[in-house]
């Protein structure tokens, strides 16, 4: 399928606040006449999908060889992160939170909950996602598509989301991204500051870093191993 230039793409990754960019691109498209499709979710259609509008396409669950949609014209980001933090952030929704449950994620599920974190953990090395689905990725390497880090953009939300509207040649004032960043908010979305932790909800805790509470020195040896 051919998408006009004018389109424009996000490449997520699992445990890599794919929802969080979700919130935000959709609020983006409600508020500016913009569609989006949130590819991986065909239950979910676009927000406003008449002709003649550009659509922002949200791919979760991203590999590399899905930018082969990308053709000259096209503007596209990705948000990656501490492999660390994907880890426990992976831990707590396979263990907790996640929905939309595959077979294996439910008897990885039933096992995490007989267990200590600490072997919980080691069981969810076989389960980091994103890593394989940025094994093969160029990062850095697609002047299309910026890459974002997810610790960046808690540090400085405002300056990183203007960043990447700059990138996909999208104007916004800065009233603009005030609203974006407020709306979307780890607190917004969740009724909770950042830091506070609650491990049913899958926006569990909303700070990066949290693998040093979490990585024993069993866990450090079996993750230096495997990565």
């Amino acid at each position: 399928m051919t998408y006009p230039k004018e389109d424009r793409f996000y490449f997520g990754h699992h445990k890599c606040a794919s929802n969080w960019m979700s919130a935000m691109i959709q609020q983006f498209c409600r508020g500016h006449g913009w569609g989006f499709e949130v590819i991986d979710r065909p239950n979910l259609p676009r927000f406003d999908a008449r002709d003649n509008k550009p659509t922002f396409h949200i791919r979760r669950g991203a590999h590399f060889h899905h930018t082969d949609i990308l053709e000259p014209g096209h503007k596209a980001f990705q948000l990656i992160r501490d492999p660390r933090d994907a880890l426990v952030s992976g831990y707590w929704s396979w263990r907790k939170s996640h929905e939309n449950n595959t077979e294996k994620i439910l008897k990885t599920r039933e096992q995490l909950n007989t267990l200590p974190v600490e072997d919980g953990l080691i069981i969810m090395l076989d389960n980091l996602i994103m890593l394989e689905g940025l094994r093969d990725w160029p990062i850095g390497q697609i002047p299309a598509i910026l890459d974002v880090r997810y610790e960046d953009m808690l540090a400085d939300t405002p300056g990183v989301f203007a960043t990447i509207f700059n990138h996909l040649d999208i104007e916004l004032s800065s009233a603009d991204i005030d609203r974006l960043v407020t709306n979307t908010s780890f607190e917004s979305l969740t009724g909770r500051k950042p830091g506070q932790e609650d491990t049913s909800n899958h926006f569990r805790k909303g700070i990066a870093g949290d693998w040093k509470n979490a990585f024993t020195p069993k866990v450090a040896s079996a993750f230096k191993a495997r990565f």
